[in-house]
C-alpha cells in the first residue's frame, strides 16, 4: 500500500472510530501497524502468497497474533462476529473464488458492522497491476503478444531492463494466476442481499484531489462525474452493511 493509499485508511478508519478492525489481505502490514500505533485495536490476514511474511514489520505482528495466516481453506481465523469494521484495499480481484470470502467476510462481521473494499474490476479501462489499458480483457491467446506490443511503445509497470519479450511473458502469467477479474455487478451480486451495497468512491476522490479540484469536487457538483471516470481508469469502492444477521458458521 502506497503512501497516500496508508494514510486514506487510517483517516477513513479513524473517522468511523471502530472497536475492533481487520484489514482483509493486509499484504506487508503497514496498515495495521499504522493503526496499532494510534491505539487502534487492528488486526490483518492474509494468505502470503508472495512471501510478505518474510517482511519485518509483517512477522512481528504475526508472531504477536495481530496479523494471521490465512490457510489453504479460505477460513479467516477469527472467530465469528469479532469486527466491526472490515476493510481491503485492491484484494478482492486477486480472491479466486470470492463467493466463499464473502461468506467469510459475513461471519466476522459484527451484525452492526460495516466493510469497506477497493478493489479492481473488469469494467475498467487500465490494468493496474501491469500498467497496460485493456490488458485484462484481451484473450489469454492474444495477451502476451498485446502486452509485448504496449511494451515497445513505452506502456507497462516494472519494465526494469527486460526484453518485450520476457515482461510480456511475466506480465502474462501474472495476470493468468493472480488475477480474477469480475464486472462491478457481479461482485455486487456475491455480496447482496445479505449486505447493502453502496458504491463510494467520492470520499477517495477528494482525498487524492488537492486544492481547487477538491473545492470542485465538493463544492461544484463534480463528485459525481468523478466517480463514473474514476470507476474506468482507479478502481471502485464498495461500503457494505449487513441487511440482517449473517448466517453464522
Amino acid at each position: 500500500m502506497n503512501d497516500l493509499n496508508l494514510r486514506f485508511y487510517v483517516d477513513f478508519i479513524e473517522r468511523a472510530s471502530p472497536r475492533r478492525v481487520l484489514d482483509f489481505g493486509c499484504g506487508d502490514a503497514t496498515l495495521v501497524a499504522a493503526l496499532r500505533d494510534r491505539g487502534i485495536d487492528a488486526f490483518g490476514a492474509d494468505v502470503f502468497a508472495h512471501g510478505l511474511v518474510s517482511l519485518p514489520t509483517a512477522r512481528t505482528l504475526v508472531r504477536s497474533g495481530f496479523v494471521r495466516v490465512i490457510e489453504n481453506d479460505d477460513r479467516l481465523p477469527f472467530v465469528n462476529a469479532s469486527f466491526d469494521l472490515i476493510v481491503s484495499h485492491m484484494v478482492f480481484e486477486h480472491v479466486a473464488d470470492l463467493q466463499k470470502v464473502a461468506r467469510e467476510l459475513a461471519r466476522v462481521l459484527a451484525p452492526d458492522g460495516m466493510m469497506y473494499h477497493q478493489f479492481a474490476t473488469r469494467d475498467q479501462w487500465r490494468e493496474g497491476h501491469v500498467g497496460v489499458p485493456f490488458a485484462h480483457r484481451v484473450p489469454e491467446t492474444l495477451r502476451e503478444p498485446y502486452l509485448r506490443v504496449m511494451h515497445r511503445v513505452g506502456l507497462g509497470t516494472h519494465r526494469e531492463t527486460s526484453s518485450s519479450r520476457e515482461w510480456a511473458r511475466r506480465q502474462a502469467l501474472y495476470l493468468r494466476e493472480h488475477c480474477f477479474y469480475r464486472t462491478r455487478a457481479e461482485v455486487r451480486a456475491l455480496f447482496e442481499p445479505a449486505f447493502e451495497v453502496r458504491e463510494e468512491e467520492s470520499d477517495y476522490v477528494r482525498y487524492r484531489a488537492s486544492g481547487l479540484a477538491r473545492c470542485a469536487l465538493q463544492y461544484g457538483g463534480g463528485d459525481r462525474v468523478a466517480e463514473l471516470l474514476f470507476r474506468r481508469v482507479g478502481l471502485i469502492a464498495f461500503r457494505m452493511t449487513p441487511t440482517a444477521q449473517p448466517a453464522r458458521a
